[in-house]
């Protein structure tokens, strides 16, 4: 190809309209039987080309000239199609991106992103160890999400996933028995200490001594690894079920 017509090419491809470079674009999708609307995502990358990263219901865009129009509009209110957009190699744009969205929505927009560039451009922060992952894959030994400390409700039916965990984290401190995720010993989240109640009454129960209760606990959680309060009292019943008092 002579010299010429490649740069003859270049001033056709210039002039072609290109999307918001880098650019991740947060917007009110959804729409169905149960849903209103609910946070949906498309993406131009570095050179300018659309993604449907998630969409979904009436409102879903999954074509990119529907998405050149909501960009289009700067009124950004309730009444409009509401829209953040998000320079994903901005760090101060992708920390925000991380802040204000759901932790299964930055591990999922994640993914994608991260795949399309093969970059390590989004990350997510384990709430456990506090350490960031940039996913790459599905797979948590790949950096995605593992598990999650818990859920809370978002309105109606809708629940929402709390405390992103890395797959060192839910193997370590996760219920050895059930699987059921149960935080450090120290944390707030589970600590036997902290649960001197549920550990008296299972002493009154088997007519123990409270701190015999706790040394049994703490013994277990040492030598095996932590249990939820479910298999704890069905350990120690298991243990001291045949000294219960008559």
């Amino acid at each position: 190809m002579d010299t010429q017509l490649k740069r003859l090419i270049k001033e056709v491809i210039k002039t072609q309209p290109q999307g918001p470079l880098n650019s991740l674009v947060q917007y009110k999708g959804g729409g169905y039987d149960g849903c209103h609307w609910e946070w949906n995502y498309f993406y131009f990358d570095s050179k300018g080309r659309f993604h449907d990263i998630a969409s979904s219901g009436r409102n879903g865009i999954d074509q990119e000239q529907a998405a050149r129009d909501i960009l289009k509009d700067k009124s950004n209110s309730w009444d409009s199609v509401k829209h953040y957009t998000y320079k994903v190699t901005s760090s101060d744009d992708v920390q925000e991106f991380c802040n204000e969205s759901a932790e299964s929505h930055v591990n999922g927009c994640g993914i994608k992103i991260n795949q399309i560039e093969n970059k390590a451009l989004i990350h997510w922060e384990c709430s456990d160890c506090e350490e960031k992952f940039y996913p790459m894959s599905d797979d948590c030994y790949d950096g995605a999400v593992c598990s999650y400390q818990g859920y809370h409700g978002i309105g109606g039916i809708a629940v929402q996933h709390d405390g992103p965990l890395c797959v060192d984290c839910t193997c370590s401190n996760s219920c050895t028995y059930c699987g059921e995720y149960v935080g450090t010993h120290d944390n707030d989240d589970w600590s036997y200490n902290q649960d001197r109640e549920f550990l008296e009454d299972i002493a009154e129960k088997y007519n123990q001594d409270y701190q015999v209760i706790l040394k049994e606990s703490e013994k277990h959680d040492e030598n095996y690894g932590p249990l939820c309060k479910y298999c704890l009292e069905n350990h120690l019943s298991e243990k001291f079920s045949t000294k219960k008092a008559v």
